[in-house]
C-alpha cells in the first residue's frame, strides 16, 4: 500500500514538472514573440521619424539655393525661417536614434541589435550634417546682412553723387543757396554710406571694403569743397571761388572711381569660396549617412530571409 502511494506521488511530481516545463516553454515563446514584435514596432517608428526628417531636409535644401547677391534682405528672411524646421528635423533624427537605442535593450536576435547599431551610426552622421546645415544658414544670414549694407551704401553713395551734380549745376547758375543745400544733402548721404560700410567691414574684416571707404571719404571731401564753393560764390569771393573750383576738378576723378573689389562686383564668387569647406562638409556627412543606411538595409534584408 505504501509503495502504491509513493508511486502515485512520483507520477504527480513528474506530471507537475512536465506541466511546469511546458508552461515555461510556452511563456518563453510568448515573451520572445512579444519582444520581436516590439523590436519591429520600434524599427517602424524609427523609419517614420527618419522619413519625416528627410522631408524637412529636402525643404531646407531648396532654401539653400536662394542667392543673397541680388536681394539680400529677402534671402536673409528665407534663411531665418529655416531655424524652426532645422530644429524639427534634428528632433526627428534624435527620436529615431532613441527608438534604436530602445531596441538594443531588448532580448532579441543579435543581428537586430547589430542592425540597430548601423542605423544609429547613420543617424549620428545625419545629426552632424544638420549641425553643419544650421551653421551654413547662420553664416549666410550674416553674409546677407553684409551684402545688404553694401547694397544700401552704394545706393546712398549714388544719390549723394546726384546731389553733388545738382549742386554744381546750381553753382554754375549762381543759385548758391540751393547749391549749398544740395551739397550738404550729398555730404549727409556719403556720411550714411560710410557708416554702413564701416559696419560691413567689422562683419567681414578680411574683405577689401577699405578700398570703397577711401572712395567715400574722397566724396565727403568733395562735398565739403562744393559747400565752400557755394559759400564763396554767395560772398562774391572770386579768387577763392576759382581756387576751390580748380581743386574740385582735380578731386573729381577720385570720387568717380569704380567700386572695383570682388565682394561688391562678384559677391556670389566671394561667398561661394568662403562657404566651400562648409558646403563640402555637408555633402560628405550626407553621403556617409546614406552609405551606412544602405549598408544597414542590405544587412537587414539578408538576415530577415
Amino acid at each position: 500500500m505504501a509503495k502504491s502511494k509513493k508511486r502515485i506521488v512520483g507520477i504527480f511530481v513528474v506530471l507537475f514538472l512536465l506541466l511546469a516545463l511546458s508552461g515555461g516553454f510556452y511563456y518563453f515563446s510568448i515573451g520572445s514573440s512579444l519582444r520581436e514584435r516590439k523590436a519591429d514596432a520600434l524599427i517602424s517608428q524609427a523609419n517614420k521619424s527618419e522619413k519625416r526628417a528627410n522631408r524637412i531636409v529636402s525643404r531646407l535644401k531648396q532654401v539653400m539655393k536662394v542667392e543673397p547677391a541680388n536681394e539680400p534682405q529677402n534671402a536673409k528672411r528665407s534663411y531665418m525661417e529655416t531655424d524652426r524646421e532645422a530644429k524639427e528635423a534634428l528632433s526627428e533624427v534624435e527620436s529615431s536614434i532613441t527608438s534604436f537605442q530602445d531596441l538594443r535593450k531588448l532580448s532579441v536576435a543579435t543581428w537586430k541589435k547589430n542592425y540597430a547599431d548601423l542605423r544609429i551610426q547613420s543617424l549620428d552622421t545625419r545629426t552632424k550634417m544638420l549641425d553643419a546645415v544650421e551653421r551654413w544658414f547662420s553664416r549666410m544670414e550674416s553674409t546677407a546682412d553684409f551684402l545688404q549694407r553694401l547694397d544700401v551704401a552704394r545706393k546712398k553713395f549714388d544719390l549723394g553723387i546726384d546731389k553733388l551734380n545738382e549742386a554744381i549745376d546750381d553753382t554754375n547758375a549762381k543759385n548758391y543757396d540751393r547749391a549749398k543745400a544740395n551739397a550738404s544733402k550729398g555730404k549727409q548721404l556719403f556720411d550714411e554710406a560710410q557708416e554702413l560700410l564701416q559696419e560691413a567691414q567689422k562683419m567681414e574684416p578680411e574683405t577689401d571694403v577699405e578700398a570703397i571707404l577711401e572712395i567715400v571719404s574722397n566724396a565727403q571731401d568733395f562735398a565739403s569743397l562744393t559747400i565752400q564753393l557755394a559759400e564763396a560764390g554767395a560772398a562774391d569771393k572770386i579768387d577763392e571761388y576759382n581756387e576751390l573750383a580748380k581743386k574740385g576738378e582735380e578731386a573729381k576723378a577720385n570720387v568717380l572711381k569704380e567700386w572695383d573689389i570682388e565682394v561688391f562686383k562678384e559677391p556670389k564668387k566671394w561667398y561661394t569660396r568662403e562657404n566651400k569647406k562648409l558646403d563640402q562638409s555637408i555633402r560628405n556627412y550626407e553621403l556617409e549617412a546614406r552609405r551606412i543606411r544602405q549598408e544597414a538595409s542590405e544587412f537587414y534584408q539578408k538576415n530577415k530571409e
